[in-house]
């Protein structure tokens, strides 16, 4: 992938004052300095040090000969960069002591840029499908870069920087990719200049809905969303870091994220490289000689963790009795690295009662952190620990491949009391009744589905794309898949799969299991192979209120309006219609998943009978009713009204016969607290297995050794 960059080049002064000028005001520098510089400058700096091939378009003046050697000497191809009969581009930058800066621009040679330069660069460098086209708003001819480029069926990616009135009027619905900050997105979006930023998003991806949208925030990080899922943001949290000068923090982020785009990464790794690159160059002077090299992108505190334990096993405190929690910095770096970090615990629980403390990271070099608490009823407490930087921020460490978090130097853990004696709300009188209508319904509709093969990467099994009637708003979707020589005399166990909570268009499953049949149910009834479009506009439309999906109160007062009741009549469907494959052993059905997937393996296997096994993690939605009673709730969690009582797991757990495992439960997890699974478990009344695990969130687990506890009944 080829970018070429339209960008701007100008000669920095960069002024240190004590404070910015003020009208009328005349005020002595503290120091002085010259730099390269310009937003396209620094853009081709950072993608040509991140990597990417990058060639950088537009005019210097007799003045500016030293900046298009600097460019080639950092790998940046400058065939289209000439010289005009004009002053180079320059900028006066006063930067104050807490590394805020405030920047006058005259264009220059920046503004000599024609349609005749933009062709011949176009051109000459063969841009085309695949390729990036960039621009800041720092050219002339910004329409011109636009309509031409995006003729070529490259990507156009527009960092409207500067923001002018002048930005509205250009062709933006062929831009393909907007990096922009909270001023610059909320003009583009016609929102004042105090709009949140989730707010300043939202409306983005409404009026652009063809375009990538990356939002800057500055410390507070970024917020991404692909033209492609239009439901779901990716929010990433800036790095902790000692603020030199922010100049060029933006043009740091850009180009490492675009470089990474092109290397092929996901875009939560793009934006982890953008996010440390940016870090750096915050914690150095100067605009171009503050971009990072990648070899230059560690911090000390990237191999860091914060583990914690108790005194004894986690779940076999009494009511009353002392917990205490050993917190020690592992990994960590030398205490001179250490100097201004802070580790910030809280202690909160179901009993509603909360403790909080700091302790300087330098004195956890010397001696663990020790935390002593209670609880005087039957429950969870809750110790949440992170390290903070000197600007106050939580300090993260890189994502890695796969990973949807991102991750801190912090510890989520917990300890129980008493938990066996935990139980939920009483369930609805009729909750039997209820789904026996809702098994009517379904027996109305034959089992009945359309099976299209599709190639399947693993030659001994074949995989499908199916649909399968249902009754309810759509059919039960997924793949199959199924061995190759399976038959009616060679038959196998079959197994249903789930997901957890999400708006994404389905995939098969990586890997494909081999020696059995395989359902991976889609929770929604998606049509499957579509276009991205299509998925757009129909997770869009799951929206209610405001809300997301399974989460409207409105919607979830009547147990038949509430949209759990297609999703669980369609997991019942993929369960009934597993059963009428003759291929199917008629003995080993199992149910999996986690999360949502939990839920979902907690209907089946309450709802049939014929589930012979149920396999779940962090199972959701355990317990919705217990912020009634005071437990601790998740932040992420349904509006409880009594219409979602039909749903709860831990009402379906009795009515379950089957072996169930949970394979892990957090006990920092409150996305799905330990309450409400520690309810769950308590309800099950057949053989069962639980696995606590200390210092584990929703998806984060622990390096080993970690301190487990496992019960059994």
């Amino acid at each position: 992938m080829k970018i070429l960059n339209f960008g701007s080049v100008n000669i920095d002064n960069v002024y240190q004052v004590p404070h910015f000028l003020q009208p009328g005001e005349t005020l002595l520098s503290t120091g002085y300095a010259r730099f390269p510089g310009g937003k396209g400058f620094n853009q081709s700096v950072a993608l040509a040090r991140a990597g990417a091939e990058v060639h950088h378009a537009g005019h210097i003046g007799p003045d500016g000969a030293w900046l298009a050697d600097f460019l080639r000497a950092e790998g940046v191809h400058t065939d289209f960069l000439t010289p005009v009969d004009a002053p180079t581009g320059h900028a006066v930058i006063q930067v104050s002591p807490d590394g805020q800066n405030c920047i006058l621009i005259d264009s220059g040679a920046n503004h000599r840029l024609t349609p005749e330069d933009i062709r011949a660069a176009l051109q000459g460098v063969g841009i085309g499908p695949g390729d990036v086209v960039l621009l800041q708003n720092e050219t002339s001819s910004a329409a011109d870069i636009i309509r031409l480029a995006s003729a070529t069926g490259a990507t156009v990616a527009f960092n409207a920087a500067p923001m002018t009135p002048a930005v509205l009027d250009l062709p933006l619905d062929r831009v393909g990719l907007f990096i922009v900050n909270e001023l610059e997105g909320a003009a583009l979006a016609g929102l004042p200049a105090s709009a949140n930023a989730t707010d300043i998003h939202f409306a983005l991806r409404d009026r652009f809905p063809a375009a990538d949208i990356l939002l800057t925030l500055g410390a507070e990080g970024c917020i991404f969303g692909s033209r492609d899922e239009r439901p779901n943001n990716i929010v990433f949290p800036a790095r902790s870091v000692r603020a030199v000068d922010t100049t060029a923090a933006g043009d740091t982020f850009t180009g490492y994220f675009l470089a990474a785009c092109a290397e092929g990464l996901e875009p939560r790794l793009a934006l982890d490289r953008a996010t440390a690159a940016s870090a750096f160059s915050v914690a150095h002077a100067g605009a171009a000689p503050s971009i990072p090299h990648p070899a230059e992108l560690a911090t000390p505190w990237d191999s860091a963790t914060l583990r914690g334990s108790c005194d004894k096993d986690p779940v076999s405190y009494a009511v009353g009795e002392p917990m205490v929690f050993t917190l020690t910095l592992e990994n960590a770096p030398s205490a001179a690295d250490a100097e201004g970090y802070t580790v910030r615990w809280t202690r909160t629980g179901d009993d509603g009662v909360t403790e909080s403390g700091a302790v300087p990271a330098t004195d956890m070099l010397a001696a663990p952190l020790v935390i002593r608490t209670s609880i005087d009823r039957p429950g969870f407490v809750s110790i949440e620990a992170t390290l903070h930087g000197p600007d106050d921020h939580p300090v993260t460490t890189p994502v890695a491949p796969g990973q949807w978090w991102v991750p801190a130097v912090a510890f989520n853990g917990g300890a129980g009391a008493e938990i066996e004696k935990l139980r939920g709300a009483p369930e609805p009188e009729d909750f039997d009744a209820f789904w026996a209508r809702q098994k009517a319904r379904l027996a109305d509709v034959a089992v009945r589905a359309d099976r299209k093969e599709v190639p399947s990467p693993v030659p001994s099994l074949r995989l499908y794309e199916v649909s399968i009637d249902c009754a309810g708003p759509r059919p039960a979707t997924g793949y199959l898949s199924v061995p190759a020589d399976a038959s009616a005399e060679r038959r196998y166990p079959a197994h249903v799969s789930f997901h957890g909570y999400g708006m994404h268009k389905p995939q098969p499953p990586v890997p494909l299991p081999e020696g059995e049949i395989r359902l991976d149910l889609n929770a929604h009834g998606v049509e499957l192979g579509r276009e991205p479009g299509y998925y757009n506009a129909f997770f869009m439309a799951l929206f209610s209120h405001g809300y997301s999906y399974g989460s409207d109160p409105e919607q979830n007062r009547n147990p038949e309006t509430a949209y759990f009741n297609g999703m669980a009549l369609r997991v019942l469907r993929a369960v009934q219609y597993i059963k009428t494959l003759p291929e199917w052993n008629g003995r080993d059905l199992v149910v999996q998943g986690g999360s949502q997937g939990g839920l979902q393996s907690m209907w089946a296997a309450g709802l049939d009978p014929d589930v012979t096994e149920a396999l779940i993690h962090v199972p959701w939605c355990c317990d919705l009713a217990g912020i009634e009673v005071g437990r601790k709730a998740s932040p992420w969690r349904i509006p409880y009204v009594r219409g979602i009582d039909y749903y709860d797991p831990v009402n379906h757990a009795r009515r379950v016969h089957c072996p169930v495992v949970i394979e892990r439960a957090g006990l920092g997890d409150y996305t799905c607290p330990p309450s409400g699974i520690a309810i769950l478990y308590n309800q099950l009344a057949c053989p069962k297995r639980i696995r606590w695990v200390q210092g584990s969130t929703h998806g984060y687990i622990p390096p080993d050794p970690n301190q487990i506890a496992e019960r059994r009944g």
